[in-house]
């Protein structure tokens, strides 16, 4: 069987790799409107830093695993096509701020009906608002020479251990509009392709309404439980306590559990903001304004916490960051990951730079720092190579909690910096007590 895929960003192309790697009797196309991109993935520089992604790739890529410009052949020539396409949140219009825009997804149906030579089985695996799958249905009814199969099948990877995600999911969901034989018939054919690695009871065979709002509602329950975990860390900055014994303490009753009880200086990425925001709009368009004023409050809560962090820092060089020397560790939005969208660290980096301070950006795996060049101030922002640059630092500012920052020389750093330089952890990963006892003020 041929199987299509349009959109190459992590969510196509990771699913895509281990999809073909776990059924290599299928022959597996992806395609995207940004050919450069394309190009990207047929070359020896992957265009996305994933952990595993690479060795998947190069495994399969030209066997059963192809990247090819040329969408209409993935639409006419395959019975089964992933739709991985973008969904960000609406910029102007109605819902702007809140709703979904859809007009990728939309520009992705319409190749799809134009290009069709037969009946086709269409996997929606963006993120979506509920009732999207019966839109797509809707806007593919105008072409009535042929059937289409609409099944919400959202993804639940997280960057960083996306690969992991994909071939040991704590579940599949298979969401189909009817339970006419045709959606049967097709589900179950997706289910066999799942199911040559997954456990059967882990594929969950529901209505695309339950599926879509299962995606939304899981993404803002792990937002609401950052946002929570870290309103505790700003009580604990005012009364004295330590963050990291009271979420280890909060995490071992094994009804609330340890994950996603880290604190931070705010959630980030590509998504977490976006869907409550989604969730938050649905709610708002069906009168439930108790229960969408709740949900929003998650967004309001994380941007408040950057807010307290800037004021934090600003309180500990003297209310002053007028031409400080900051050295900031980390701009991707979590550690494995070269993915600095919607990244709380661009976003406290933003806010530094509005008072002139000179920011001297340090991360691993950030592709670039294009993110930061919309502000007026960008001059005053340099890449570093190396942590341990020379650049007389009045303090040391960790946003993203990469595991070779406990490995640095901070001793170096250290001597590179100003006299007794402030050292200000947003995740409370890096030992305090060392830090402190080398010289930095805390």
């Amino acid at each position: 069987m041929k199987i299509g895929c349009i959109g190459s960003g992590y969510v196509g192309s990771t699913t895509m790799s281990v999809l073909a790697y776990k059924n290599l009797k299928h022959d597996v196309f992806i395609t995207d409107i940004l050919k450069d991109k394309v190009e990207c993935w047929n070359s020896p520089n992957l265009p996305i830093y994933e952990p595993g992604l690479d060795k998947l790739i190069y495994e399969c890529r030209n066997k059963n695993l192809f990247f090819t410009k040329d969408s209409q052949f993935v639409i006419e020539n395959c019975d089964l096509i992933f739709i991985c396409v973008n969904t960000p949140t609406k910029e102007y219009g109605v819902g702007s701020k809140q709703a979904s825009d859809l007009s990728f997804l939309e520009g992705c149906c319409n190749s799809i009906k134009k290009y069709s030579k037969s009946d086709k089985i269409l996997i929606e695996k963006s993120t979506v608002p509920v009732g999207t799958c019966k839109s797509i249905r809707n806007n593919l009814q105008s072409n009535k020479k042929y059937h289409y199969t609409i099944i919400s099948n959202p993804e639940f990877l997280a960057e960083g251990t996306a690969i992991k995600d994909l071939i040991r999911p704590s579940r599949v969901l298979l969401g189909v509009l009817e339970y006419s034989k045709k959606d049967i018939f097709c589900r179950n054919l997706v289910s066999k392709l799942y199911s040559v690695w997954v456990n059967k009871n882990l594929i969950l065979k529901i209505s695309s309404w339950s599926s879509e709002l299962i995606k939304l509602a899981s993404n803002s329950f792990l937002a609401q439980k950052l946002s929570s975990i870290n309103t505790i860390s700003i009580i604990c900055e005012e009364v004295g306590g330590c963050i990291n014994s009271v979420s280890r303490g909060i995490g071992l009753d094994p009804r609330i559990g340890n994950f996603f009880l880290k604190s931070s200086a705010g959630f980030g990425g590509s998504c977490f903001e976006k869907d409550v925001l989604n969730l938050t709009y649905s709610c708002s368009i069906n009168n439930l304004s108790l229960v969408s004023n709740y949900w929003q409050s998650v967004v309001d809560i994380n941007n408040y916490t950057k807010y307290t962090f800037v004021k934090k820092l600003y309180k500990k060089l003297n209310f002053n960051l007028n031409k400080k020397n900051l050295f900031i560790m980390g701009l991707t939005f979590k550690k494995d990951t070269d993915d600095a969208r919607n990244s709380s660290s661009v976003d406290i980096v933003l806010e530094i730079l509005k008072e002139l301070s000179r920011v001297h950006v340090y991360d691993p795996k950030a592709k670039n720092i294009n993110v930061i060049k919309n502000s007026s101030n960008v001059d005053l922002v340099s890449r570093l190579v190396s942590p341990y640059v020379k650049k007389n630092y009045d303090a040391v500012v960790v946003l993203t909690d990469w595991g070779l920052f406990k490995k640095l020389n901070y001793k170096s750093i250290l001597q590179n910096s100003n006299e007794s330089p402030f050292f200000v952890d947003s995740r409370s990963f890096i030992n305090k007590t060392i830090i402190r006892l080398l010289g930095f003020k805390i």
